[in-house]
């Protein structure tokens, strides 16, 4: 017991350092895609409207039709009219829709709207390394137990000051939450495979395309059909596949429930049809400065010594190895790619080479040694944490409220990126000044005006050359003011 509660005191203490250490970059407000995506739709879970559009637009309908009438192609329109991480198209009956699988949003929206960034660093390392505990204590039945303390500060290390890791800490996204899903997947693949598909499944409603995961998976129930098959237990293979199947879907009942609700069919995609396309092979991810790369590489070669030590069989290296192969493979195809894309099969790996760690006997000697490091592991990264915050200063969630609190007095905010924290703090619609043809957002910006909606243009968010902007406005009468404001540049109100 006493090992236990070491346990999650040091998970507790690996999470506070990692709160303090990445506060002061979730303390910015969010912009752009992906934070903005997530914490919009934790807003909406809050205030008990994720099922309804999450941002009021009483001129779309009306711009749309506009739009239309003028003989312009939905694509030079579409991704204008919405917020960051929305889409709209004729398959959902132009509802505005959030692209994101509901996991990360739904954990988040139990957080006060100001808590909800700084709080994400901590729960990922602490669910991480809970996950760990948990797992080895339920279902492995590790004995050694200082062997685990040190696993997991090691991990909390790792997380704390290296690539890629830090990257996901600094910045909320799908991937963090579902890191001690996978590595749960690692450590029970092969006693437990039932469970590791319930891992498997519930990383799903953080991300869809985690299923993926089960093809490598199902390569470790082989063993256990043949034995039931070899021993003529039909009923025992239907009753071990029902399991699976039952498992996998309660697993995956909430994201179904979710898009059923959203779309009115489970079996639509949130995400628009570009980002689930496919196109030809290409080495994108088999680049060594993606840090996602370096790591599979790292932990594949430790797989592979302890295959050549005799620590698990050159079959069972295998079917370790589909994991990263099938995932690499999958996004190699794939037309939308970003470097973090296949991280699930890291973590997987890594579970895997936790447990076949654990087999290795260790004398008294190194086993306090674990303890003594694991400890100043702990203290480094609670120094670290709150050295690193106490050198900042550090603005406060009120004061960058009133950083963005212009904005809120106009209905329509042009940009590329704050145009998303606006809609996010002051609920008015922003539009996506690049994400348009020249045509469709001229006759935008002139309905808009002509129906009495206010609109400013954020020229140094937008990326153009103001003197492009301008031009545009002067070519087709588009009166305006020229204005600089302190926090947010120079701007363009529409008279």
């Amino acid at each position: 017991m006493k090992y236990l509660i070491l346990l999650i005191v040091f998970s507790l203490l690996l999470g506070l350092g990692s709160y303090y250490k990445f506060n002061i970059s979730q303390e910015q407000l969010p912009e752009g895609c992906d934070e903005f995506g997530y914490l919009n739709m934790a807003e909406a879970f809050r205030e008990n409207k994720v099922f309804q559009e999450h941002t009021v637009t009483p001129f779309r309908g009306g711009l749309i039709d506009t739009l239309k009438f003028e003989k312009i192609k939905e694509q030079e329109y579409l991704w204008m009219v919405v917020p960051h991480a929305y889409h709209l198209s004729s398959k959902t009956n132009y509802k505005i829709i959030n692209q994101y699988a509901p996991g990360t949003s739904l954990v988040l929206s139990v957080f006060p709207t100001q808590y909800r960034q700084k709080i994400f660093p901590f729960l990922v390392i602490t669910i991480t390394l809970l996950m760990i505990v948990l797992i080895s204590f339920s279902y492995l039945e590790m004995s050694n137990y200082r062997y685990i303390i040190g696993v997991i500060c090691f991990i909390g290390l790792v997380f704390h000051v290296s690539t890629p890791f830090v990257s996901e800490m600094a910045r909320i996204n799908s991937l963090g939450l579902t890191f001690g899903l996978f590595i749960a997947v690692g450590l029970l693949a092969q006693k437990k495979p039932l469970i590791a598909v319930f891992c498997i499944a519930l990383a799903s409603n953080f991300r869809l395309v985690n299923l993926l995961m089960l093809l490598p998976l199902s390569l470790f129930m082989i063993p256990l059909l043949a034995n039931y098959i070899k021993n003529k237990d039909y009923r025992g293979v239907i009753f071990f596949t029902l399991q699976g199947a039952f498992i996998l879907l309660l697993g995956i009942s909430f994201y179904v429930f979710y898009v059923s609700n959203l779309l009115g069919n489970p079996l639509l995609p949130t995400y628009p049809d570009h980002d689930t396309s496919f196109g030809t092979f290409t080495n994108y991810y088999f680049d060594f400065k993606h840090a996602w790369f370096v790591a599979h590489v790292i932990i594949i070669t430790i797989m592979a010594c302890f295959t050549f030590f005799k620590r698990l069989s050159f079959i069972e290296f295998l079917c370790w190895l589909s994991f990263p192969l099938i995932n690499y493979l999958f996004f190699s195809f794939h037309s939308i790619q970003m470097d973090y894309y296949p991280f699930a099969s890291f973590f997987i790996l890594l579970g895997a080479v936790i447990n076949y760690a654990s087999l290795i006997t260790i004398n008294k000697f190194y086993n306090k040694l674990l303890i003594i490091c694991s400890t100043i592991i702990v203290l480094f990264v609670v120094i670290d944490g709150v050295s690193r915050y106490s050198r900042k200063d550090h603005v406060g969630f009120t004061e960058r409220v009133e950083i963005i609190d212009p904005l809120c007095n106009f209905d329509i905010v042009w940009g590329e990126r704050i145009n998303s924290t606006s809609e996010y703090i002051c609920d008015n619609s922003g539009f996506k000044y690049n994400y348009a043809s020249s045509k469709s957002r001229v006759i935008a910006l002139k309905y808009l005006k002509n129906n009495n909606y206010t609109q400013i243009l954020l020229c140094d968010d937008i990326g153009v050359e103001i003197d492009a902007i301008i031009l545009e406005l002067n070519t087709n009468n588009i009166s305006f003011a020229l204005k600089e404001m302190p926090t947010l540049g120079r701007v363009i109100i529409i008279n």
